[in-house]
């Protein structure tokens, strides 16, 4: 029975420290306008791109690919295992990159880019139970596992993107902010063929899916309140990269 009680009070305690330490992360990051979660360049000697991660928009897919291109065996990887690879063997480095030649990423209609997050993230039970809830320590536990929709929503609209998580920071902030001395060349995820022709430039070829979520309608989340926030918090990334005929769609749905 001791031992129990030693181990259950040192799992208290990691958690409080890691809770503290990420909510001393967030107040540097905001103090000091530095991002609290640095972008990601991925590289493999193979090519001379550099592909600028981008949470939730086929990022699992493209570092599959690329890795399957440097020699790795991926084949049977979960997402989850393909960004510790990643990780470990070098291919992804964050905050900066040296003599990068060209440089993309792809961008996604940021309604459909939020849905995408909770569903992965909240809603998948099964993941929640065995690995555990991923932002347990998130800015001193920010979140909660069981935040609805419109609770997840409400949260992370009261973020600035310096002190946000990079599955929900603005695609406009990661490409104009925080990679900006870097020039990358994008394109809409949704746009198949010039995605496709991309890839095909940069010697990457098709790419598959290593994180499809189940087959939704995006928009069927939607209310107005959770219209207007997002709407308000992603406003750049819907005119910058061409969603304002999403961005109307959705505003009319929600309204009729």
């Amino acid at each position: 029975m001791r031992e129990v009680y030693i181990s259950y009070f040192s799992n208290v305690i990691f958690i409080v420290k890691s809770g503290l330490k990420m909510f001393k992360d967030g107040l540097k990051a905001k103090l000091l306008n530095l991002s609290i979660d640095k972008e990601e360049f991925f590289k493999i000697d193979e090519l001379d791109v550099v592909y600028l991660v981008n949470s939730k928009v086929a990022c699992s897919s493209i570092k599959k690919r690329m890795l399957q291109i440097a020699g790795e065996d991926v084949e049977n990887l979960s997402y989850r295992d393909i960004h510790n690879l990643s990780v470990i063997k070098g291919y992804s480095v964050f905050g900066s990159v040296n003599n990068i030649r060209e440089c993309f990423t792809f961008v996604r209609n940021p309604y459909a880019r939020i849905v995408s997050l909770y569903l992965n993230k909240f809603e998948d039970f099964e993941t929640i139970r065995r690995k555990g809830f991923e932002y347990d320590n998130y800015l001193g536990g920010y979140f909660n596992f069981d935040d609805s929709f419109e609770e997840f929503v409400e949260k992370v609209c009261k973020l600035e993107d310096v002190v946000s998580d990079r599955h929900f920071k603005s695609q406009y902030y990661l490409i104009m902010v925080d990679a900006k001395s870097v020039k990358t060349k994008w394109s809409r995820i949704e746009d198949k063929a010039k995605v496709s022709e991309m890839l095909q430039e940069f010697g990457i070829g098709e790419i598959g899916n290593s994180n499809k979520t189940k087959d939704y309608d995006y928009r069927s989340f939607y209310n107005r309140r959770t219209y207007q926030l997002v709407s308000e918090r992603y406003k750049k990334d819907v005119e910058f990269f061409g969603y304002q005929t999403e961005d109307y769609e959705l505003k009319e749905m929600v309204i009729n």
